[in-house]
């Protein structure tokens, strides 16, 4: 019975990747394309428009099962990759995750697959010059708080650390998954004192890299480190990799609303002539504040979305 209705599944993936092709044909685009979500579909909207301005696609955000179940995230992607139902005119874009990082074989463009490089959609959002954006569009000034400075440092201090959760990954032993790095990544009491949170990140980790050094006599971090240098991963901008949800929402986005709000109370009013007061700045929505991270990206600026380039350009002109 199982495997009756794993055929089943089978059949409704391949029919749907024929399903979205013609309809990507009647509506006279260039291709169909399956993302993981609906907030991914305006990351890799933004990419393809931005580097292929003449084609036009249509997007699909999940799969409906035969449960009637709309199936997202990215193993509903890649089951369209493992029934060899991906073509120039049906692809996927994912998340990396770690796949780029611990070197999966065919997620690439010549297997019709586009992925992130960085962890995910969100990572991309954190880019140092982007964040600066942000407060630009929300009319700020950000005089109070040096991102470039802190997430490197941020980056630096959860770098051994890493590389030990990627070896323990790549060689599967289950002694530091996922789970067990995930919690490192949070920064718990946001302030505008970069050293501070640095500080109180080196003393949670601590502990946890000398057990891993202990754990792990033979490894060799200056092996590992130069294995992932080619790969793009470096001790300044490791926060790129590390999982796009924890660096966005609960280290980047924290600070940046605690320097929001600062910055709008210093600018709450304006001293007029004679000593009267006048409220001249409209207080900014949360929710408008954070549609700023994605609303834009640097392209040709750091090499992650460079790959990004790279693969479209060579799927699109071979």
């Amino acid at each position: 019975m199982k495997n009756r209705d794993k055929n089943n599944n089978n059949v409704i993936y391949k029919d749907f990747a024929l399903h979205y092709k013609n309809v990507a044909k009647a509506l006279r685009c260039t291709a169909a394309v399956h993302v993981e979500a609906s907030i991914d579909k305006d990351f890799w909207q933004k990419v393809l428009k931005h580097f292929l301005p003449q084609n036009k696609f249509h997007f699909i955000t999940y799969t409906k099962t035969k449960d009637n179940n709309n199936a997202t995230g990215c193993e509903t992607c890649l089951m369209y990759k493992k029934l060899d139902c991906l073509s120039k005119e049906f692809f996927i874009c994912i998340d990396s995750d770690y796949r780029y990082l611990l070197k999966e074989k065919n997620l690439n463009s010549e297997n019709f697959v586009f992925q992130t490089y960085t962890y995910s959609i969100e990572n991309h959002w954190c880019y140092i010059q982007n964040i600066n954006n942000v407060f630009e569009k929300s009319g700020l000034q950000n005089t109070i708080f040096d991102f470039k400075q802190f997430l490197e440092s941020y980056s630096e201090t959860l770098y051994e650390l890493f590389l030990y959760h990627l070896h323990s990954l790549r060689v599967n032993d289950n002694f530091f998954k996922k789970g067990d790095f995930i919690p490192f990544l949070n920064i718990s009491k946001p302030c505008f004192d970069s050293s501070k949170m640095i500080n109180e990140l080196n003393k949670k980790i601590n502990p946890e890299l000398q057990k891993l050094k202990h754990h792990y006599p033979n490894v060799s971090l200056e092996k590992l480190e130069d294995e992932y240098f080619r790969l793009g991963l470096k001790k300044k901008n490791a926060y790129l990799f590390f999982r796009g949800h924890n660096v966005f929402e609960q280290v980047v986005l924290k600070i940046a609303i605690e320097i929001k709000n600062e910055l709008q109370k210093e600018q709450q009013t304006k001293q007029l002539p004679g000593g009267s007061k006048k409220i001249y700045y409209d207080n900014i929505k949360k929710e408008d504040f954070i549609k700023y991270f994605s609303e834009d990206l640097y392209f040709d600026r750091y090499d992650e979305i460079i790959r990004i380039k790279k693969d479209i350009q060579y799927h699109f002109n071979k």
